[in-house]
Formats: C-alpha cells, structure tokens, sequence
C-alpha cells in the first residue's frame, strides 16, 4: 500500500520474480481552503482505502496473500477521539500553516524544524482548534492509521516517526523532551519500529471492512520515498535513486568511505541521504489545470518539443511553496522570469518541464559528494513515463539515467519488505536482486547540456537576487 500526496496505490506482487499481479490506483481529494492548509476528508480517505483495497482483493487470489506493507508520505496524520474517530480532516505532509509553531519549538529545543513538520500541525491545532484538541485522544501517522484499522496495533515505521521531528532516533522512541515542546503527552502516541517489524494480523473486523484474509501477517514499512528507493534498486552504497512526482526527492546510498553523516537506510548497515525540492511534477499539473484543461500531458511535451534547448531565455522558479534544499525557506515562491515577447505558450510549457530538472540538478550536486563514486542513478515517478522529459532530465544532470521494470517503484519497494518480514527472503537485498530491473536507459548529450547549463545558471542567478541564501 502507498499512501502518496495524490494518489493512494495499492498493487499485488509476485515476490519470486517482481510481476505485478493487480495495482489500483485512485486519487485523493485535497482541501486547500487557505494558504499553506492541505487536508484530506478523514471518511472519504477512509472509504477510498476500504474501496481500492477490496478492488484489488477481488482480482487476486487472496489466500496468496503472504504480507502487508504501507509506504506512506512524511508528516501527514491523523488526530481521534477515544473511539478512534477522527476529530477532524487528515493533515497532508506538505500542510505548512505551522510557520509560527515551528519558529516556538525551534526556540524551546534548539531543533531546526520546518513549517511542515508534524509536531508544528499539533501546536497549531492545540493554539487555533482547542475544541478539536481538547477532543483528541490518540495521534496517529497515517501508515499507523490503515495498518490499526486493519491489525488493531498501534505500531509507525520509524522513518515516519522520525518526519514528526519528535523521534529519539538513538532510542527508537518518541522524545519526552520534544514531545512535552509541542504538548504531546507520549501516551498519545504509537510505538515507532524499523521496517519490516510484525505489527500484527489482520482481524475480524479488518477483513469485514477491507476483504483480506484473518490472519494475514501486516508489517512496519517506510516512508514512500525510501520505498521507491528500494522498489528502483538502491540497494547498495554509491546509487541514487529519485521520484519525480508531486515533488522532486533523491536518495544518495552514501559510501562510508566518504566518511558522511546519513540516516539509517531500510537495509540494515546502510545509510542514506535525502535531497529534495517540494514542487516537482506537481506545477507541471497546475500550468495545465489553470492554462490548458482541455490538454493531455502529451499534447503539453510535444508544445514543448518546439522549444529549443533552454527556453530561448525563459525562466522557470519551480519552488511553489517554498524550498526544502539544502534548507528550510518558506518564503520563496515561484515565478516566470525573463520573458520577451517572442516566447508563446510552447516556451512556457517547457520552461515549467525544464526548471522541474533545474530542481533535481541542485539535490543531485549536493549529494554526489557524498557517493565516493557514482555507480548508478535511476528515476521514477509520473514524470518518467515521459521520454521527452527523461531526456531532458538525463541531458541536464550530465549523467546516464536508468528507468526501472517497475514503475510503481514505492508498492513495490513495501512490498519486498513485507517478504522480508514473513521470511520469504533472508535479506532485502536478496529481494532487490531477484526482484528490480530496468527498462530503459537514457545517455546525456553533451550540446544540449551546454545549452541547458546556460539557463541553468541564470536560473540560479535569479534564485540569489530574489531569495538570497536559499540555495
């Protein structure tokens, strides 16, 4: 299961081979009534589980089913009552209204939070919904949301955990300290846990409201980012991986001989390195939604493949709503720089294609020194199936881009952890290696790069004038 911004995945795999048996796929329905807010209807989220779930149920062979695992978006959670009933809408992770409250918990723990954070949504809650808080029993990240409503266990992976930025990752515990800055009695949280730990069975109650059979073993998964990571194939030191979708994120497997600080990667001995931009694909959506409705996204590329390298010119700043690297700036918006009057619609449409790319050139440059050498990088995402936009991509970073088997690297990355977990496979590596493959490489071409590298510069010239220090 991968509970992603957008979209919720649920797929069936075969674990001997990676085939995908059966995926489902619906889109969840965001509630942006003010700036920086962004929820979901706890009971239409909730329907729409119970609705995929049992879709998918009924086109596989259920007694099959050896394992459940959740990938899940950072920071997005649910507040409930003491009936476990949501007290109100379900906080997306990119929800930012908590600026003011992440500003105070930096002040009272010397933490550097961002706006985003979960532990800044419970301080806004408590200060500007005190009903609804005086109402709240129990908080629940979202992947311990669905595996509770299917197990009856209060158990969070502890890459979600950690996207509270209330985890004593040392520990593998919720802080005292930072719980007691944002007025979390620790109670009222679940249990953190590394990937692929048993959380518990399917009850009766799970399978009258999902279809899965009692019994069926559901285990602790990762954060969707890292599951995609593991689902492309990153399963050694030296390879970056990367999901171009409602943002852009790469993940460095960090060589040791490096000697940098990293996070502790799903396989056991591994660490990684995180690098993202918080709008990637996403503003490619919303230049169509709001310039071209009636437009597909193949009618949008081949306008763009009118363009020349570069945009003649034109500019994109793709960061919507603020930028996440190398730091925290949530005052830095987006905009369209550069404009004369020979660029038309086409030229916009690539500019928005090609600042997408701009974005992922920063993470790659400050990852790479922490790889040693590079030995791979593969990308997934919505905007890999495109290979007008891979060529871009691959163009612009200077490297061969690889594009895995399976597309829905984050379903799959859970679902080799769950074979871990049930014992199907010793390691998560062994899974890796019998599981990924790739498709399809792209090669750099070394004109083009030259003439992107020219916009690429004056892209970055125009970050420091507007927003000076933010990259």
């Amino acid at each position: 299961i991968d509970l992603g911004a957008t979209t919720l995945k649920i797929g069936a795999f075969d674990v001997t081979d990676g085939t995908c048996l059966s995926l489902k796929s619906v889109e969840t329905e965001l509630i942006t009534e003010k700036k920086d807010w962004a929820e979901y209807n706890a009971v239409g989220y909730k329907n729409n589980l119970v609705t995929t779930l049992k879709n998918l149920c009924s086109e596989i062979d259920i007694s099959r089913i050896g394992g459940i695992s959740v990938s899940s978006q950072g920071q997005a959670c649910v507040l409930l009552n003491k009936e476990n009933e949501p007290t109100r809408n379900i906080f997306v992770w990119f929800d930012s209204r908590g600026a003011e409250q992440a500003r105070r918990f930096n002040e009272l723990t010397g933490e550097n939070i961002s706006s985003f954070a979960s532990a800044a949504k419970w301080m806004w809650v408590a200060e500007n919904e005190p009903d609804v808080w005086q109402k709240t029993d129990v908080i629940m990240m979202l992947p311990e949301y669905v595996t509770f409503l299917l197990t009856g266990e209060r158990v969070v992976d502890r890459d979600t955990a950690a996207s509270t930025r209330c985890l004593d990752k040392n520990e593998l515990a919720y802080s005292e300290r930072f719980a007691n800055a944002c007025g979390v009695p620790k109670r009222m949280l679940g249990r953190p846990a590394a990937p692929g730990v048993l959380i518990g069975k399917v009850t009766e109650q799970g399978m009258s409201e999902f279809g899965v059979p009692v019994g069926t073993p559901v285990f602790t998964g990762t954060n969707d980012q890292l599951a995609g990571a593991i689902g492309a194939g990153n399963d050694e030191p030296g390879i970056i991986s990367g999901t171009v979708g409602t943002a852009v994120a790469l993940i460095a497997n960090i060589d040791p001989g490096t000697g940098s600080a990293g996070q502790k990667y799903p396989i056991p001995g591994q660490k990684y390195a995180l690098a993202f931009g918080k709008t990637g694909a996403a503003i490619f959506t919303w230049f169509r939604n709001n310039f071209a409705p009636d437009s597909d996204y193949t009618e949008l590329t081949n306008k763009a493949a009118l363009v020349q390298e570069g945009s003649e010119g034109l500019i994109c700043i793709p960061h919507f709503q603020g930028v996440a690297t190398p730091s925290f700036r949530d005052d830095v918006r987006g905009a369209f720089l550069n404009i004369s009057m020979n660029h038309t619609f086409s030229h916009f449409v690539r500019a928005v294609m090609e600042s997408v790319c701009f974005s992922a050139l920063e993470s790659f440059e400050l990852l790479k020194p922490r790889l040693g050498q590079l030995k791979r990088f593969r990308l997934l995402g919505g905007a890999s199936q495109s290979d007008f936009w891979m060529e871009m991509m691959c163009d612009i970073l200077g490297t061969t881009v690889e594009l895995p088997e399976q597309t829905e690297a984050a379903t799959m990355g859970v679902a080799l952890i769950a074979s871990v977990g049930a014992g199907f496979y010793s390691s998560l590596t062994d899974a890796v290696q019998a599981c990924v493959t790739v498709r399809k490489r792209f090669q750099p071409n070394q004109e083009n790069r030259n003439k992107y590298l020219t916009s690429y510069r004056l892209y970055r010239d125009s970050m420091e004038k507007l927003y000076k220090g933010a990259l």
